[in-house]
């Protein structure tokens, strides 16, 4: 077992989390895939689409009550992909949101794995936004297989 504590976002394996889950601001299912099919409609296709401001506001909305209410301490077991910093699986996202994708790619889709992802999501980028609403997204849509820690920004 793994321990991680940087401050902002945990998470600790039990069923209770999935009541809490229900309890919060969530995307309806069709939302989630919709957003879910249009941003990775983007990555294969090299479209230029924005997402609407009221989806990027509900994304925002309904994971932060989910991370909100998660502990302050993971307690990650194995087998989990770690993406951030030079050591890890892949490095620091910094808005590459064809680097996101080609992790998914290479180490399957969520539920499939199991993702840790150590911040830095936005920055260098064009495609900032388009990458960190992916992850929110894909932390609503599976709790117990995508964990976000902050970074730096």
């Amino acid at each position: 077992m793994v321990l991680f504590s940087l401050g902002l976002l945990s998470h600790t394996p039990t069923n209770s989390f999935n009541k809490m889950q229900s309890q919060a601001h969530s995307l309806p299912e069709e939302m989630q895939e919709r957003l879910l099919s249009q941003l990775y409609a983007l990555a294969q296709n090299k479209e230029e689409r924005i997402l609407a401001e009221k989806d990027i506001v509900d994304i925002c909305r309904a994971a932060t009550e989910i991370l909100r209410r998660e502990p302050m301490v993971l307690e990650l077991g194995a087998p989990i992909k770690i993406c951030g910093t030079h050591l890890s699986y892949k490095g620091d996202l910094h808005g590459q949101f064809d680097d996101l994708i080609r992790i998914f790619e290479l180490g399957l889709y969520p539920p499939k794995s199991n993702y840790l992802f150590l911040g830095n999501y936005v920055g260098r980028g064009r495609m900032s936004i388009e990458t960190v609403c992916t992850l929110l997204l894909l932390k609503i849509k599976y709790p117990e297989n995508v964990f976000l820690l902050r970074g730096n920004h």
